[in-house]
């Protein structure tokens, strides 16, 4: 047994809950528009720091659908290949996640790189601060909802993801009320 997964195990009694699969299909979407709000007005402003969010929830929306793929996965039935279950797909799609965690935050570090080399000149700041606000606001009402519906449920893991995103809006209120500064 590896010592990093020691006491761990899989269970999936929430994949199947109607109420944990709207959530995150519900998470996806607000997501999904706080990050077209974000990466379109970092486009039309030149902030690096208003892109960075975007490309955060856009990386939240495409986990969400691994999770969704999961969920489904994970429920099927033990078969003569998988006599265990579908159950370490969750562990898969765990190094997924991870991965998209990886490209995005690369990505936004390149466009910030890129604009302390090259600086730019920033235009439309209320609209990158709209966009700001419309991520912290999405977020927090993502935690809000993520957090009802893991109590509803009883699942932890649902709590503890609400929790990151209440984390959030606090790091994004000071990216945001910079936006008008370069990077």
């Amino acid at each position: 047994m590896c010592p990093v997964s020691a006491g761990h195990h899989h269970s999936s009694a929430h994949y199947g809950n109607k109420d944990a699969v709207r959530a995150v299909i519900v998470s996806a979407v607000a997501l999904g528009l706080a990050a077209l709000a974000e990466i379109t007005s970092s486009v039309v402003s030149g902030s690096a720091s208003v892109l960075a969010d975007g490309l955060h929830n856009s990386g939240d929306v495409l986990t969400s659908f691994i999770l969704l793929f999961t969920f489904a996965l994970v429920r099927r039935p033990a078969t003569r290949r998988f006599s265990s279950g579908y159950g370490r797909f969750e562990d898969v799609a765990t190094l997924l996640i991870i991965v998209v965690i990886i490209i995005t935050a690369a990505v936004a570090a390149g466009e910030s790189v890129a604009k302390l080399i090259y600086p730019a000149t920033y235009s439309n700041i209320p609209l990158s601060l709209g966009a700001g606000l419309i991520g912290v606001v999405a977020n927090l009402g993502v935690s809000e909802y993520k957090i009802r519906v893991g109590r509803g449920i009883g699942s932890e893991s649902s709590k503890r993801t609400a929790f990151t995103h209440a984390s959030i809006p606090s790091s994004r209120r000071a990216r945001s009320s910079g936006s008008g500064s370069p990077g």
